[in-house]
């Protein structure tokens, strides 16, 4: 049965590597994320007498852009493959089984693309706000 599927395999294979990926794009945002959450914090620590609203509105900015990159970095549950809810495909025809592990991946890259796309959205805003929290912080060190 398996020779009327012979594209099975390379599927297969293609959706291992996309997962594969994604798991890496995970970390790499979270990484990101991590960096983004470290300037923060030092330009927080760094504003301890706040002289004037330009260094006022940059605190908040590195307040919102830490908040941003702690919720991008917030561990969340991506969809695995338990060993346990495969085992029972051990005695099946392995035409079948794959097909179903295809299936299962396929599912599992969709559900996990969107879980990337939202931390991507809420790493790119810790961005921004970072940015504008140097730019005022900066520019009410430079005014007063």
């Amino acid at each position: 049965m398996s020779e009327r599927l012979p594209s099975l395999d390379v599927l297969l294979d293609l959706n291992q590597g996309e997962r594969d990926k994604q798991l890496a794009h995970f970390d790499a945002l979270d990484s990101k994320a991590g960096i983004v959450l470290g300037f923060a914090g030092v330009l927080i620590a760094l504003s301890g007498n706040v002289n004037g609203w330009w260094q006022g509105l940059g605190l908040a900015a590195a307040v919102v852009a830490s908040g941003a990159a702690v919720a991008a970095f917030w561990p969340r549950r991506y969809p695995v493959l338990l060993p346990s809810a495969i085992g029972e495909y051990v005695a099946v025809e392995e035409v079948f089984t794959k097909l179903t592990v295809f299936d299962t991946l396929e599912n599992m890259i969709n559900e996990t693309t969107d879980l990337l796309e939202l931390k991507a959205r809420r790493l790119k805003f810790a961005l921004i706000s970072l940015a504008a929290a140097a730019t005022l912080y900066g520019g009410g060190v430079l005014a007063a």
